[in-house]
């Protein structure tokens, strides 16, 4: 850290490591992050389905895949993510849900004209997402949110397209996910 123009540097340790160079640099200018500037932040969020047998998502099916193109969210929780970074939502901890449980996430994404564009999603537990009603990637089940688990193209129409997650929580300690829409 730079406090006052001055940068304080300690080295040392119990087994007498040696540095051979230390080069400071003036920092270009942060790019901006793009799964930042695409960043979904606000979603519903189903109540909780549990899933005591642990089935993996695909072989579970709950009220909301009736309608994948415009499930009725009514009852659904608002969730707003953090207005800086990539959106993460947090879904709570493993003494908040319990193993196997499913929810579902659905936000709307808004297009001016029909185009293409990437989804990236990345999650802690399993995720399957549909795009106006259409599957468009499964995630298994991966320890910890990874950047662009899934970076894929999808079509956008003009106006409103729904964007539908199913999550499955395992043994995840934080429940989480992101989603992003780029060009």
């Amino acid at each position: 850290n730079v406090t006052d123009g001055k940068l304080d540097l300690t080295f040392g340790g119990p087994t007498g490591w040696v540095v051979s160079a230390v080069v400071v640099r003036r920092a270009e200018k942060p790019k901006a992050d793009p799964l930042a500037a695409g960043a979904i932040l606000e979603w519903r969020v189903s109540p909780r389905y549990p899933n005591p047998d642990w089935y993996p998502i695909y072989q579970t099916t709950t009220p909301p895949e009736r309608n994948l193109a415009s499930p009725n969210t009514q009852r659904w929780r608002i969730v707003r993510t953090p207005k800086s970074g990539v959106g993460l939502v947090d879904l709570g901890s493993n003494t908040e849900t319990g193993a196997g449980d499913v929810v579902y996430a659905v936000a709307t994404i808004r297009s001016a004209a029909a185009k293409p564009a990437t989804l990236h999603l990345g999650a802690s537990s399993q995720v399957m997402a549909w795009l106006n009603g259409e599957s468009v990637a499964y995630l298994p089940n991966v320890k910890g949110v990874q950047r662009d688990e899934f970076a894929g193209r999808v079509q956008l129409k003009a106006g409103r397209n729904v964007l539908l997650l199913k999550l499955c929580r395992f043994w995840e300690r934080r429940w989480m996910f992101y989603a992003s829409v780029t060009k």
